[in-house]
């Protein structure tokens, strides 16, 4: 992989849970994963109305250098934008040097 193409820095998120004093076990904040650097392409959109509200969807795909602990239950954040991890990261060529990650990131306008 050439690192060249790896030009857009992310941050890998996942939920935490944290447990009060009655021992009810609530969600935390959001723990860093780690911070990486990035590939970023942007393959589909598409906007709809639903519920009287403009809704955006965008395909985005990452890629990154291998790594063995993403799971589908977390997501990337980039420029103040979050993108739902939405399959599992694929190895493209086998080599474990590099993956892909598929993203969907969801806008709804409020207006």
């Amino acid at each position: 992989m050439r690192a060249g193409r790896l030009n857009t820095r992310i941050t890998l998120k996942t939920a935490s849970t944290a447990q009060d004093s009655a021992g009810r076990v609530t969600k935390g904040p959001d723990a860093i994963v780690a911070t990486l650097w990035a590939e970023k392409r942007h393959i589909s959109g598409n906007e709809r109305w639903a519920s009287e509200h403009v809704t955006n969807t965008a395909t985005v795909v990452f890629r990154i250098r291998y790594r063995t602990d993403i799971e589908t239950s977390m997501w990337i954040t980039h420029g103040g934008t979050d993108y739902q991890i939405t399959g599992q990261p694929i190895d493209p060529d086998g080599r474990r040097t590099d993956m892909l990650i598929t993203c969907t990131e969801v806008q709804v306008d409020g207006n």
